[in-house]
């Protein structure tokens, strides 16, 4: 029989069953069937969501960091190592394919400009937002992108649904620990709300296998953590 002390916790569990989901799909590739596809243009959804991804990622990332380095629950930590890590594999993986692309990782091109879309995003920011006070638009998200670049001010001509703003970020690692642990839970909520809602564009828009195998992937994987992380604020008397 069990013990008590060496029965798996079901959230650990759960987690570790989220993390498994996205890794898999990061590990494999899509394989290609007859010819190879066109190489997607600067101005291609594909470009664009990569992209905007990346940058919508690396903010993740940091967020988790900084509450993966200050608290003491053992399951949100597992949480926020499992976004780390998995949202870093992710962001690799799309820097990979601007380059195989021939394509700079960064572009002048607004943000979301690939989407074409004004309701959809509107829809998913309405919706992220709630009654929480994110700021306007992107101003002061912040993150690191690969080889260093730092995000920060507002993401020109268009807004990415889910940012949370520089001093909610920042607040991460200022706060009381139980406030911060409700605050980055909130915060990444509406974070991978508005990742499903990017991911699910692009599935409408692109036919290629290995952004197809991401997004889908990026969407099981971040509702599922969403569910999970709804579950970890009402153990602590909040709501998203």
């Amino acid at each position: 029989m069990m013990s008590t002390a060496t029965r798996p916790r079901p959230l650990a569990t759960a987690l570790l069953c989220i993390a498994a989901l996205g890794m898999a799909a990061c590990s494999g590739s899509a394989a290609h069937v007859g010819t190879t596809p066109t190489a997607p243009g600067d101005m291609s959804p594909e470009a664009g969501f990569a992209r905007d991804m990346s940058v919508h990622h690396a903010q993740a990332v940091a967020m988790a960091e900084a509450i993966r380095d200050r608290t003491t629950d053992p399951d949100l930590k597992l949480l926020a190592t499992n976004i780390a890590l998995g949202q870093q594999n992710q962001i690799g993986r799309m820097t990979g394919w601007l380059d195989e692309w021939q394509l700079s990782v960064s572009s002048t091109n607004p943000a979301m400009a690939w989407v074409n879309d004004a309701h959809l995003i509107d829809g998913a920011v309405t919706h992220d937002m709630g009654t929480m006070d994110m700021g306007t638009g992107a101003t002061g998200a912040v993150g690191t992108m690969p080889g260093g670049t730092m995000l920060g001010g507002t993401m020109p001509g268009g807004t990415m649904p889910g940012l949370a703003t520089r001093p909610q970020v920042t607040a991460l690692s200022t706060l009381p620990i139980d406030q911060a642990e409700i605050s980055f839970l909130q915060l990444m909520i509406h974070h991978h709300r508005g990742g499903v809602a990017m991911a699910s564009a692009i599935l409408a828009r692109t036919e290629r296998p290995d952004v197809r195998l991401l997004a889908t992937s990026i969407v099981n994987s971040q509702q599922s953590e969403i569910d999970l992380m709804t579950q970890m604020l009402a153990k602590r008397g909040a709501t998203p």
